[in-house]
């Protein structure tokens, strides 16, 4: 299964220029050109900064599942929030990532693709 996977900083350009994303979109991310075929459906993000862009974007329907909270949710995304099930309290397994159908990965920080102690490392998430 490969997974697309990409950090805040690979889409915030888009968002902030007001443009419109079209698909397949290409972006380097973490030193690894990626191209993400179709905007993503079963998303899933590993840490409350991704979670919390997704559901101010308003796209709690296009996420699969949710982990790393450390903090409470913001009152105004709690109803978005709880409609998305929780994957895990910390970095979801890659088994844990594969039952939720994921095809997209989203992170705010690449150390959650780095190895020890993250979901694990981006060249074998790509495989």
């Amino acid at each position: 299964m490969k997974l697309s996977i990409t950090i805040v900083s690979g889409l915030l350009p888009s968002l902030v220029q007001g443009t419109k994303t079209t698909f397949p979109y290409s972006l380097e991310n973490c030193g690894i050109v990626q191209s993400i075929p179709d905007a993503p459906t079963k998303a899933v993000t590993l840490n409350q900064g991704a979670t919390e862009v997704l559901l101010a974007l308003g796209l709690e329907g296009s996420m699969a599942g949710h982990a790393y909270i450390d903090d409470i949710i913001w009152p105004a995304f709690e109803t978005a929030y709880n409609s998305v099930p929780e994957l895990s309290t910390r970095y979801p397994t890659i088994e844990q990532i594969v039952d939720a159908e994921a095809d997209f990965l989203y992170a705010s920080y690449s150390s959650a693709f780095s190895g020890d102690g993250s979901i694990g490392y981006i060249e074998y998430l790509k495989k």
